[in-house]
């Protein structure tokens, strides 16, 4: 046998090995009664190696009670896209790229939306509940936040600093998946008006601790702002819940089994939001509730 047959035949040698080895292994999912396991089998006797129980890794719901019958409608349906999502082991999670087109082809509604540092009607107004819900979720199992964006305003019914926007065309929300097996995202709409995200996966057994948000940066709240309008029907008509602003710092500390501790900060800023009423000026004299005299004629404001 000469030299380059011997090579050859390591090669074919080393080849049929590594075959072997990943032909040897094969990962599934079983139920056992009640109970959830990640099996690894053997492919020639199908004997239970070391059998991995599925459980809750962490979850959060949120109440939408009160919220428009269109801001109820694109929840529900943010929540059904992102439900039965699997992220495999190492990949990293995009809820955009999950949820897909935000269209009213689709079902969603217009409802109210934070854009541009405004509050304005928008296709899919109330997505950012369903992303804050998971966002917390998230943090909750442990699982490391490669991307998170606060509202531009603080919003009254989320925790303060664990909020998280998204938007089509602009921020998202990410995580990855370093647990070693798949994780499954479950969403619910319960009876009561809850939205629910649970994640499940093999728990290592790590241990998550959140402190409550540092606030900081307290601006006051602006004076209300009055809007000229010639429809006498929004006259004292007025948007917008004023409020200060403020930053807030919340610390995610992770710690492993290992002993390694793995901590991320979430730094959120808030800008102040201004009340912003209508005011009906007659658009023959110009006079207005807050006017003496008019300033087309000059006359006194009756």
């Amino acid at each position: 046998m000469n030299k380059i047959d011997k090579i050859l035949l390591g090669m074919i040698s080393i080849l049929s090995v590594l075959i072997l080895v990943f032909s040897f292994y094969k990962f599934d999912f079983s139920v056992l009664g009640n109970t959830q396991y990640a099996n690894i089998f053997t492919s020639e006797k199908e004997e239970v190696l070391t059998p991995k129980v599925i459980s809750i890794l962490g979850k959060a719901e949120l109440s939408y009670l009160g919220s428009t019958s269109e801001r109820i409608q694109n929840i529900k349906l943010g929540v059904a896209r992102i439900n039965g999502t699997i992220v495999k082991p190492g990949e990293e999670f995009s809820f955009n790229k999950t949820m897909g087109p935000v269209l009213s082809a689709d079902g969603f509604q217009e409802a109210k939306s934070f854009l541009n540092g405004e509050v304005v009607l928008g296709i899919g107004g109330g997505i950012c509940q369903v992303s804050t819900i998971l966002f917390e979720s998230l943090v909750n199992a442990g699982l490391p936040i490669s991307e998170r964006h606060n509202h531009t305003f603080s919003v009254s019914y989320y925790t303060t600093g664990l909020d998280a926007t998204v938007s089509q065309s602009g921020p998202d929300l990410k995580f990855i998946n370093d647990t070693g097996y798949d994780i499954e995202i479950k969403g619910y709409i319960t009876e009561n008006n809850t939205a629910l995200f649970e994640i499940y996966g093999v728990s290592d057994e790590r241990v998550v601790s959140l402190s409550k948000a540092v606030v900081t940066n307290k601006t006051n709240t602006p004076l209300t702002q009055y809007e000229e309008t010639s429809d006498i029907k929004k006259d004292g008509q007025c948007h917008n819940t004023p409020q200060g602003g403020y930053t807030a710092r919340v610390l995610y500390n992770v710690l492993y089994k290992n002993g390694i501790n793995k901590e991320q900060v979430f730094d959120s800023v808030y800008k102040p939001l201004g009340r912003t009423c209508y005011i009906y000026t007659d658009p023959l004299t110009g006079c207005n509730s807050t006017t003496l005299y008019s300033p087309k004629t000059g006359m006194k404001c009756e």
